[in-house]
């Protein structure tokens, strides 16, 4: 650091919700120029820092729950077809209906939604999923 022209350092933790989201390191010619209101100063430059980080990593976190929440409405709707198909051909209940497409999905080791989604777009055979239940 000398070499360079640097005699302080000041390094404050940038926290989130109490826990360490990383560190600001400021660098200063002078030495001791961190005291006082160039102290104060930094100290609110890390605790802005720190929001700004938890804000970042809140809005990450919504971003993935609303993109769950819409492939999981999608999904459900494409079960609620195949049910409604399975009750209209078979006379299924739905409750069962649902179930015949449970069992196929874990005898062919595929996702209840995409065997559903084979069933509406006609990618499937019907009786596949007609039996005994």
């Amino acid at each position: 650091m000398a070499a360079a022209g640097l005699r302080s350092c000041l390094i404050l933790p940038l926290r989130t919700d109490r826990e360490p989201g990383g560190a600001l390191a400021i660098y200063g010619a002078q030495p001791g120029c961190f005291t006082g209101a160039g102290h104060d100063v930094a100290l609110l430059f890390a605790a802005q820092g720190g929001v700004a980080i938890r804000n970042a990593a809140l809005h990450r976190s919504c971003r993935r729950l609303v993109e769950n929440l819409q492939v999981a409405l999608e999904s459900r709707a494409v079960i609620e077809q195949a049910k409604g198909i399975l009750v209209a051909e078979y006379g299924y209940p739905p409750d069962v209906a649902f179930k015949r497409l449970s069992v196929l999905s874990q005898n062919i080791n595929r996702k209840v939604k995409d065997i559903a989604a084979d069933l509406v777009e006609g990618r499937i055979q019907r009786r596949q999923l007609a039996g005994d239940s």
